[in-house]
């Protein structure tokens, strides 16, 4: 008999002199196990640790429960469900950050301890997946309509090279036909392009007519240099992660 962690067993145990039958989650299985119990006399839940599950002796005390949660305490249910919760890559989520209030996100890592990539900004919240709160469909975040008609494909994040800048390659499409094949080297220089230059310069051309509709104090904009890096990274990883292309475009104001 194996008996794994996430399993409910019950546990003959040896409590003063007395033995005790436990029904008993594991936590933590082979030869240093964490056992989780209800205690009907402390009301609340408990545990026997640095059980040898590899041990026949302490086998032979213990059987399977094969529908323990019409048994079980509610407390120990949820106790089991904090314990396997996992939260999906994608999945749109919310959780209490440290000041108590509600953020949402999108699920970078998945796991049973996942990092969410909060919505509108540059932080990242990792945490027990117990903690996320599955929110259901995110909302859509829309390309700006002097972009529309721009995607990207083929696209490729290369981190073993990204040092000074992010390592990537990618084809970028106009109505759906790919028209530049772009990548950057990750050592810091600018986006290399090949392909159409017409359609190289139509992209930047989009950019600064969204720029300057969402921006249009001149003395609060960013800097267009460049910026044609910045959507195709934007529409791999900022807008999958719920980054508005205006919130994206903050991070380049510098003549504040």
């Amino acid at each position: 008999m194996v008996i794994a962690k996430g399993m409910f067993i019950n546990f003959n145990a040896v409590q003063s002199s007395t033995s005790v039958v436990r029904l008993c989650f594991v936590e933590k299985g082979g030869a240093n196990a964490s056992l989780v119990f209800f205690s009907d006399e402390s009301k609340g839940l408990r545990q026997f640790s640095r059980v040898n599950l590899n041990s026949q002796k302490v086998l032979d005390r213990i059987s399977i429960v094969k529908n323990p949660h019409s048994i079980a305490h509610a407390e120990l249910i949820a106790f089991e469900k904090r314990t396997n919760a996992k939260c999906k890559k994608g999945s749109y989520v919310s959780i209490l950050n440290n000041d108590k209030v509600r953020v949402y996100g999108i699920i970078t890592k998945g796991g049973s301890k996942p990092t969410a990539s909060i919505v509108n900004s540059r932080i990242e919240i990792t945490s027990s997946a117990a903690n996320f709160k599955d929110e259901g469909n995110p909302p859509v975040i829309e390309v700006p309509v002097e972009l529309k008609y721009w995607s990207i494909s083929n696209y490729k994040y290369h981190e073993s090279l990204s040092e000074d800048s992010i390592a990537f390659s990618a084809s970028v499409k106009y109505k759906g036909k790919t028209v530049l094949n772009v990548k950057n080297g990750g050592y810091g220089g600018c986006m290399q392009t090949d392909g159409s230059n017409k359609h190289a310069q139509l992209l930047n051309k989009n950019i600064v007519e969204s720029v300057v509709r969402l921006f249009p104090d001149e003395n609060y904009r960013p800097d267009t240099s460049e910026l044609d890096e910045v959507f195709v990274n934007w529409l791999y990883h900022g807008k999958p992660c719920l980054v508005e292309w205006e919130e994206e475009l903050k991070e380049y104001i510098f003549n504040l």
